[in-house]
């Protein structure tokens, strides 16, 4: 048997309904797949984005975030505005018990970086890292192009953050 044509069928009429159906049921099928698909394409698409977020300038948009929210500085986030922020009022916030802010204020600290250069880090980053590829199991940051290259502050604040926020981390 090659197809409905072979089967054995009571009447012509029968078997012509049979067919229709069976291929109506093949194009739904299809329909399906095709659906799946886009589905799946459309994942793999968020998949791959949800990877690129993860580069230095989006480790440093989500800890600036966080610390919007910490803070509860009025409006809606924007990461230059509170860059802003931090560096004005850096002095202001020592001694905070707030988790992230400290942690970053500490990472400041510990990595001797200026917090007049919050602004300038973050325009680096945004025009320099931006779009930089995931690269393997962990976060992917290429210190070598940040001012100071891999052994300055810029680098280490950035590290001291991923650190902080516990992502893998596979600098380059």
């Amino acid at each position: 048997m090659n197809g409905l044509d072979d089967l054995p069928v009571a009447d012509t009429a029968s078997a012509q309904f049979f067919k229709v159906l069976y291929l109506k049921e093949v194009r739904e099928r299809e329909r399906e797949r095709q659906d799946r698909d886009k589905l799946e394409t459309v994942y793999i698409e968020q998949i791959l984005a949800s990877r690129g977020v993860l580069t230095a300038r989006g480790i440093f948009e989500h800890i600036l975030n966080i610390i919007h929210i910490e803070l509860k500085l009025p409006g809606k986030f924007n990461a230059t505005t509170t860059c802003y922020y931090l560096q004005n009022h850096i002095e202001d916030l020592s001694g905070t018990p707030l988790q992230y802010t400290k942690g970053f204020l500490d990472a400041i600290h510990s990595c001797r970086f200026d917090a007049k250069s919050i602004v300038p880090l973050y325009s680096e980053l945004s025009s320099s890292i931006h779009g930089a590829p995931w690269s393997g199991p962990g976060v992917s940051i290429n210190v070598q192009i940040l001012s100071g290259g891999a052994n300055g502050a810029s680098a280490c604040l950035l590290l001291k953050i991923a650190d902080m926020l516990k992502l893998p981390l596979a600098a380059k």
